[in-house]
């Protein structure tokens, strides 16, 4: 299972949607009947497949590949069973939970809803066009029921506010956003290295990140009552992994995060409205 697992993880890493065909492969797709052979001696993947690859592994070895870098010593066999019943999809599991900024209309279909502050929106994809949008992807479910409280910059105002959810849920939502190629799609999350990291692995155009971070040290007000760098310290897997990655978009951004030990969650910059900007990543 070990090697099951370094093969899933590295598919999800990179974001691969083919691999070469080898031995272990060739198990994997016989056992699970996932991934379509192609006559280039490869094999691909759509994302939902990707996403139960995943799944597969962690109900196999209760290590979820994108969160550990490593399984335990300790080997755990695979059980069809479990995966048998971790496989069907959730019935929520593609249904996006959003609202719009602003509280403006949101085109379903031939129809139109409005979301109240408070609540948010539970939708099949296949009702939205999301070709025209701007996605504010957000993984705190407090804060998009709070949505309203959100100060956009003005790049993104009257956009789609929507949940990430979490493990499967959060990996369907990724495949949705690939289908319907909405006109931007943005990340917002903790400022800390977890936060960058599960921005790049998602793959948004932009995310969205506090305007003032330069300004956010030891002299800053805001840092000295919310930074929390016991929390960054816990980050060290996430610090490592953005290291590895050199993106040039971030660089500086994680040079400063690293230096000032910065660890900032969504609450408390949407709390105490801190300025957010964008940063690109394409």
């Amino acid at each position: 299972m070990r090697k099951e697992f370094d093969a899933i993880r590295e598919i999800l890493l990179r974001g691969a949607r083919q691999v070469k065909l080898t031995e272990l492969w060739q198990g994997i797709h016989q056992q699970l009947a996932v991934g379509t052979l192609t006559y280039k001696g490869t094999i691909s993947f759509t994302e939902d497949e990707k996403s139960l690859l995943r799944q597969w592994i962690k109900d196999c070895t209760g290590v979820d590949p994108l969160e550990r870098e490593h399984l335990p010593a300790a080997k755990v066999e695979t059980s069809p069973e479990v995966f048998q019943k971790a496989t069907p999809r959730a019935v929520f599991g593609r249904m996006l939970r959003l609202a719009r900024d602003g509280g403006g209309p949101i085109q379903i279909g031939k129809s139109t809803a409005v979301v109240p502050e408070g609540a948010i929106l539970s939708v099949e994809p296949e009702y939205l066009n999301l070709q025209q949008e701007k996605i504010l992807v957000v993984d705190n479910g407090k804060l998009v029921r709070d949505w309203y409280r959100i100060k956009l910059p003005e790049e993104l105002q009257g956009a789609l506010i929507v949940f990430r959810g979490q493990q499967r849920d959060a990996l369907a939502l990724l495949s949705v956003i690939d289908e319907g190629q909405p006109q931007l799609n943005v990340g917002f999350y903790d400022f800390d290295p977890e936060g960058l990291k599960l921005a790049l692995l998602a793959e948004h155009d932009a995310i969205l990140v506090p305007a003032r971070w330069t300004e956010m040290l030891a002299s800053d007000p805001f840092y000295e009552r919310y930074n929390q760098p016991e929390r960054f310290i816990s980050q060290i897997d996430a610090l490592l992994y953005l290291q590895g990655e050199r993106s040039e978009r971030i660089t500086s951004l994680l040079r400063h995060m690293k230096a000032n030990k910065i660890a900032l969650m969504q609450e408390h910059l949407v709390s105490e409205q801190e300025p957010l900007q964008l940063i690109y990543l394409r």
